[in-house]
């Protein structure tokens, strides 16, 4: 509804409804107040939102006790002492200007220790807001409508986690502490309030929430060195020196939410394990634990005496996929390895090897033609070459001799040779996997993932295999593998520029330019030489016609 004067706005969750000051009973506060009720009760519902006045004639609305609704109300009628905007929840919107005051103390603000940035009295409480949650202060900032209340939370978790605000804002999300229940909160025990000094302890049990700070403070100022202390509603004991409550009541401290009646401390999570008949008390920071490669999620608590036992089965399956894809890895290699190096140069019909195109021959043929006369040309490029050969017998002896290889027989994957293709392949016995898996499956894993502790020890199959594809393809700079020191690779850019066929390129290339260089001074000689006869030619054929002239001729 549009704002009009002599109008009053009231907007409950997202319906606004518009009452008229002129259709209300003004003539006493009662009437007033009961008028208003009738038209609230009209528009939302009976008892949904309601009006009061107090006794110094200030008009306040609430929405139903219990609920969660929302509620803001809007007049320019200024004779009711309305202020335009009012609303029963925070409005994030709102400068810290509007939320402070124009002559505010603005700058930084810290969280944990960490500036998350510097606000004016133009920036807004939201903006505040996205400022620490993305920030590396380690805490997520919220604001809840429905709860009317700001939310911090630490990512850490355990007891190690924190929340403390500071800088020139500090104060922004802290509150001042009037009474009792602004440090320990409204459902304390109260019958626990004490006051502990060196000498005695003196309870208050006749003391409630509303009591105030400051006359609590002024009675106990006696006291000296002394601290007050509650068990608040989680049951926990709340403490405070009576220099703190002094700070209080001065107004030199405020309520952060550190120390706020709200806050939950982080806990460590607490679990007691029997693991082969040993009882170990474990703590961590995390709610998920490890246990021997185990990941426990601990979702709640256990009351004393109540137990969960669990028995751990391998997943078999997960595993047998991960062998099979690890052979087939193996298997494509093996046959790529060997087809390279065994591969003979293709010929053309006059048994001549295709040459490498030049431009004008390329500029002659079709892209298909060029593409297709390329690819005769590269093949057999490595034909015979006795790195890769070496580089496939390493491999090939990696899992097919040595002890590795009866253990591997043991669980069922053994080594066959093709006597069409000539190349040694793993296979996998599948039934005999997976009743090795199942009955020893740290036997399996020893066999891949052994590391040989020793010169003289024999690593796990992963380990021989690592070590043969390092010696040929590691793209360590210190220590390049054969293959790459020979031709680089595009995984280390150094390589690419330190290689021996880039070497011997470079030599090429540089005879080729010396060799033009000669060439060009050869034809430099020569031109001179032929320049000079030709002049010398010129003279003698004008010397000649000269004397015919003289002799008469």
């Amino acid at each position: 509804a549009g704002q009009n004067t002599n109008t009053i706005d009231f907007t409950l969750d997202s319906a606004t409804k518009t009452i008229n000051i002129k259709d209300l009973d003004t003539s006493s506060t009662d009437s007033l107040k009961s008028s208003l009720n009738e038209k609230l009760a009209d528009a939302f519902g009976s008892g949904k939102v309601t009006a009061d006045i107090s006794s110094d004639g200030k008009l306040s609305f609430a929405v139903k006790e219990g609920s969660s609704s929302s509620l803001s109300v809007s007049s320019n009628e200024s004779a009711l002492g309305l202020e335009d905007g009012l609303s029963n929840y925070f409005d994030t919107s709102k400068t810290l200007g509007e939320l402070l005051g124009e002559n505010a103390n603005f700058g930084e603000l810290t969280v944990n220790g960490v500036s998350v940035g510097s606000f004016t009295k133009d920036d807004s409480i939201a903006s505040v807001l996205k400022a620490i949650n993305v920030s590396d202060a380690g805490v997520t900032a919220s604001y809840s409508q429905l709860t009317n209340e700001f939310s911090f939370t630490a990512k850490e978790t355990g007891v190690g986690s924190k929340i403390e605000f500071g800088g020139d804002l500090g104060d922004l999300f802290s509150s001042p502490a009037s009474k009792l229940s602004d440090l320990f909160g409204e459902d304390a025990d109260w019958s626990t309030l004490k006051v502990t000094t060196p000498f005695t302890t003196i309870y208050f049990p006749d003391k409630d929430e509303n009591e105030s700070l400051s006359l609590f403070a002024n009675q106990i100022v006696g006291f000296g060195s002394a601290s007050l202390s509650v068990m608040d509603a989680n049951g926990n004991e709340r403490s405070y020196t009576l220099d703190e409550l002094k700070n209080f009541v001065n107004g030199s401290s405020r309520v952060s939410p550190a120390n706020s009646p709200n806050y939950t401390a982080g806990t460590d999570a607490e679990l007691n394990v029997s693991i082969n008949g040993q009882n170990l008390n474990l703590t961590r920071s995390s709610n998920t634990i490890d246990i021997d490669g185990l990941n426990i999620t601990l979702k709640g608590t256990f009351d004393e005496g109540e137990s969960v036992e669990f028995n751990t089965k391998t997943d078999t399956d997960s595993i047998m996929s991960g062998i099979k894809s690890f052979v087939e890895d193996i298997n494509s290699a093996l046959k790529q390895i060997h087809d390279s190096y065994t591969t003979s140069p293709n010929k053309d019909s006059k048994g001549n090897a295709y040459d490498p195109l030049t431009e004008d021959e390329k500029s002659e043929m079709s892209e298909t033609a060029v593409k297709n006369y390329e690819e005769k040309a590269k093949a057999g490029l490595l034909y015979q070459d006795s790195d890769l050969s070496s580089l496939y017998t390493r491999l090939v002896s990696s899992v097919s001799t040595g002890s590795n290889a009866a253990a591997l027989r043991d669980i069922g994957i053994t080594t066959s040779f093709d006597n069409t293709t000539k190349v040694t392949s793993l296979e996998i016995d599948e039934d005999k996997l997976r009743s090795a898996l199942d009955s020893n499956p740290d036997k399996v894993s020893n066999i891949f993932s052994k590391v040989s502790d020793s010169a003289n020890s024999t690593g796990g199959l992963m380990e021989n295999v690592k070590k043969a594809l390092d010696d040929y393809v590691s793209t360590s700079v210190a220590s390049p593998g054969i293959l790459v020191r020979k031709a680089g690779t595009k995984l280390s850019s150094v390589s690419l520029l330190n290689n021996t066929l880039q070497s011997s390129y470079n030599t090429l290339d540089t005879n080729v330019s010396n060799m033009e260089d000669k060439i060009s001074k050869k034809i430099d000689y020569y031109t001179r030489q032929f320049t000079a006869l030709e002049k010398l030619m010129s003279t003698m054929n004008n010397q000649s016609s000269m004397l015919s002239g003289l002799m008469g001729y």
